[in-house]
């Protein structure tokens, strides 16, 4: 299976390496964050830190910020024509419910991937279908 458009939910510091990581190999990433601001920030740090220990160029940086198409806090823009939703949000019971409860707009079309490792994984099968688990 081929797949070339990623929504990334949650762009802290895992969520915003995952999504520069994701840009820099030529993915077309979209980002869902609670505050879009902070998620721009944290991938400033990011660049900064490809650049100092991966030794990549300005143009390199340039390249996969072009490929971050969307930081939003709206899921509906975030999910459109994407085919995977990767969850980076904090290990917060209340943050999970919160992001999940949008299940409208992570559809059967979606798959969803996770990395739950201290919640009840029939808790979220409730919402969500398509799952995979990554250990």
């Amino acid at each position: 299976m081929s797949f070339k458009k990623i929504t990334i939910a949650g762009a802290g510091t895992l969520g915003s390496q995952i999504a520069f990581q994701a840009a820099f190999y030529g993915f077309t990433v979209s980002i869902w964050n609670p505050h879009p601001d902070r998620a721009i920030r944290r991938l400033n740090k990011v660049q900064k830190m490809y650049k100092q220990e991966m030794g990549i160029t300005d143009s390199d940086v340039k390249r996969a910020m072009k490929n971050i198409v969307e930081i939003t806090n709206d899921m509906e823009i975030a999910t459109k024509n994407t085919e995977y939703v990767i969850e980076s949000v904090p290990e917060n019971l209340e943050i999970k419910e919160y992001l999940l409860n949008l299940k409208t707009y992570i559809s059967n079309k979606h798959w969803y991937i996770n990395d739950y490792r201290h919640f009840l994984k029939c808790l979220f099968l409730i919402w969500i279908r398509n799952w995979i688990r990554f250990d």
